[in-house]
């Protein structure tokens, strides 16, 4: 289920059955403008690969909105607002956070997060023209539904 008004209420009738939040974390970086293309590039490919994980496992998550930040060297403040945020959707019927991400730097910051952080590198995908980035990501799709299944 997506965050849309028909999904929303297809969520509430499930909300049982629907226990897992899935959450893209997506950095905006305005430093130069190689960093704002990385940044834009990463946007696309985790917004994609989000879309495709929804597909495949519709009916037991929700895909929340992007959690969207200005990329900074400290990300305690963004952690602390991730925190907050996980903590409102636990008070609802949701019971395990997938968080998504190609930023490295929540990697350092996943010990103290509440939900299970999934990091993948995207160096590899940045210079793969949009249907093989496509091919390669519905691949990734498949090793983190395994994973998912795993937690839970």
């Amino acid at each position: 289920m997506r965050w849309t008004k028909a999904s929303a209420a297809q969520y509430i009738t499930a909300q049982a059955y629907v226990d897992t939040l899935l959450i893209p974390l997506i950095p905006i970086a305005l430093e130069n403008t190689q960093e704002i293309e990385r940044s834009a590039g990463q946007h696309e490919a985790l917004q994609f690969f989000a879309g495709e994980m929804e597909k495949e496992l519709a009916g037991r998550i929700m895909l929340a909105p992007a959690y969207t930040y200005l990329k900074q060297p400290d990300m305690a403040n963004e952690r602390m607002r991730l925190t907050s945020w996980l903590k409102t959707f636990e008070q609802q019927s949701f019971r395990h956070f997938f968080l998504l991400t190609y930023d490295p730097a929540w990697r350092k910051e996943a010990a103290h997060l509440d939900g299970e952080l999934i990091w993948m590198p995207y160096t590899a995908f940045q210079s793969l023209p949009p249907t093989e980035l496509q091919h390669a990501i519905r691949g990734q799709v498949k090793e983190v539904m395994e994973l998912m299944c795993t937690a839970w």
